[in-house]
């Protein structure tokens, strides 16, 4: 099968992950919100039954996925200067990836997720330290030296997030470059303001409690999905997934609505999911030119990685296809 040579720039986090499994740990309900919650026992030690230290972050689990598949990619992202920078450097190079744009903080850590997961519910909770990631910050021309056909821009935080997500749109429009946009936290708690980049992005990921939140934003008084849909549509995006955890994904263009399920996996930890995902999905459409083939690649993708532990492992290789 021939793999296109196209170059892609993921651009957003890097995260030392450690990984802690325990089933000592309950879900509960809130009264008032509804919402499930994770609980511990209080004042009690609570026993790991295992402790992975590993890698992670949006841009670096999408690179990994499209090179395992066979494409040219690289990670873009903002990492601390510490005693650890040599094994990540080193963990770059094992998957294929350059440190060439992987800028080096001083007096920063890298960005730390700590992942308490529970496999008999299915599901983790992360204590996220930002570090270095608030620190990230480029210009213009680091984003020239890299020639990118495709971006895929994940999340992005800090006082300087805005700037950089204005560099990257102004550097999409003048190299017309297509943009695949999974926003973050910051950005979805403050989408209205950039309402006026949609037009420049091609493919928008987001679940379905961020659409829920986009809603809101944009002011859209009957928030169905649909309507959700179509107005982010009439400004300009052109293709959407939304995303439903154990149900699946949605697809929507101009022309097509497109619903594929999720695979029923034994789930070992779900860490990385919606990143395997839309990587899967990216590869997919490259690859295949076809929605429906990059959905079930996106899907296998993610079913591959909730197999095992860590947000990257277990991802699709070009032997796959």
């Amino acid at each position: 099968m021939k793999i296109p040579n196209i170059n892609i720039l993921c651009i957003g986090g890097i995260t030392t992950d450690i990984i802690v499994d325990t089933d000592k740990v309950s879900v509960q309900t809130d009264k008032k919100s509804g919402d499930k919650m994770i609980a511990f026992p209080y004042g009690e030690k609570v026993v790991a039954d295992s402790v992975t230290h590993t890698y992670g972050g949006g841009a670096l689990n999408t690179a990994i996925t499209l090179r395992a598949l066979g494409l040219k990619a690289q990670v873009m992202a903002a990492v601390g200067v510490e005693q650890r920078h040599a094994l990540l450097s080193d963990y770059l190079k094992k998957r294929g990836l350059s440190d060439r744009f992987v800028q080096y903080v001083k007096d920063e850590e890298t960005a730390l997720s700590l992942v308490v997961n529970s496999p008999r519910e299915d599901e983790h909770v992360l204590f996220v330290h930002q570090g270095a990631a608030e620190k990230f910050r480029f210009n213009q021309s680091e984003l020239d030296k890299y020639s990118s056909d495709w971006i895929m821009l994940t999340s992005l935080r800090g006082q300087v997030a805005d700037a950089n997500l204005q560099r990257v749109f102004k550097y999409q429009t003048k190299n017309n470059v297509r943009l695949f946009w999974n926003p973050g936290e910051q950005q979805i708690l403050h989408f209205r303001k950039y309402r006026n980049y949609l037009r420049q992005v091609e493919v928008l990921s987001l679940n379905l409690a961020e659409v829920e939140r986009v809603a809101q934003t944009l002011g859209i008084k009957r928030p169905t999905v649909p309507a959700i849909v179509k107005k982010l549509m009439s400004l300009g995006v052109q293709k959407i997934l939304i995303t439903e955890g154990k149900k699946g994904v949605t697809y929507f263009d101009n022309q097509r609505i497109i619903f594929q399920p999720a695979e029923r996996v034994a789930v070992r930890n779900t860490t990385g999911a919606g990143d395997a995902l839309n990587a899967g999905f990216m590869a997919g459409l490259l690859i295949f030119n076809e929605p429906e083939r990059a959905l079930r690649l996106g899907v296998k993708n993610a079913a591959r990685v909730i197999r095992t532990v860590g947000a990257h492992e277990g991802v699709l290789r070009r032997s796959d296809l």
